[in-house]
């Protein structure tokens, strides 16, 4: 298990817990212990099917809808966005010393996991600098070959 690490004014971090923070007390807001292998797998059992129905998925990943027809950029649990005019779905989310971010894009058929143990290190940044290469790779790659159906 590792520390989480936070800003501390004099610049850099330290390990030293917030006074008053038990981590026991975090149930459902962040108390789950994880690795990036396990957020892909995670994610490709949700895409495949294996953990929901794919009428569930949908729903999931779909704009919520407001009462008078407005819609909005989160599903159940996800946010559903664009990224350099792709579609991303992602969830993000920190606890003291932790931040995460969980992104697939399905345009490009690309998930993105970033976890990091420092209170202030932007992971849906990172996660975007990484899909920005890979993507724009994919492009490049596909564009010297001949073309193909996927």
């Amino acid at each position: 298990m590792c520390a989480g690490f936070f800003p501390v004014a004099s610049g850099g971090c330290d390990g030293n817990c917030p006074a008053g923070l038990n981590y026991i007390q975090t149930i459902g807001a962040g108390n789950l212990s994880s690795t990036v292998t396990d957020l892909v797998t995670w994610q490709r059992g949700l895409l495949n099917h294996r953990l929901l129905r794919s009428e569930s998925v949908k729903s999931m990943t779909s704009h919520g809808q407001l009462n008078d027809g407005t819609l909005f950029n989160y599903g159940f649990g996800v946010r559903v966005t664009k990224f350099d005019g792709q579609t991303v779905i992602r969830h993000g989310g920190g606890i003291s010393g932790f931040r995460a971010d969980l992104a697939y894009h399905p345009d490009s058929e690309i998930t993105i996991a970033v976890l990091a143990n420092s209170d202030g290190f932007n992971t849906a940044k990172l996660s975007d600098q990484i899909a920005r290469r890979v993507i724009n790779v994919n492009v490049r790659s596909e564009s010297k070959t001949a073309p193909h159906s996927r």
